[in-house]
């Protein structure tokens, strides 16, 4: 994004954040507060506490499939 013009590249600042491992215990209750922050910013009726129990299916790349 940042080398579609000189403007951007001045004014902009890369940020690279690391993968979540799903072995690592921290890791998994990142991800998990990350997953209930996005869900609770859908604009529609969702059970928040249901769709959170489904974190391994989110995180197994499911999620970053749909981001990318």
């Amino acid at each position: 994004m940042r080398k579609l013009n000189g403007q951007t590249a001045r004014r902009g600042l890369e940020l690279h954040f690391p993968r979540y491992h799903y072995q690592h215990q921290p890791d998994q209750e990142a991800f998990q507060r990350a997953l209930v922050t996005l869900l609770g910013q859908v604009p529609l009726e969702t059970d928040i506490e249901a769709l959170v129990q489904y974190w391994p299916y989110f995180m197994s790349g499911v999620l970053a499939a749909s981001v990318s």
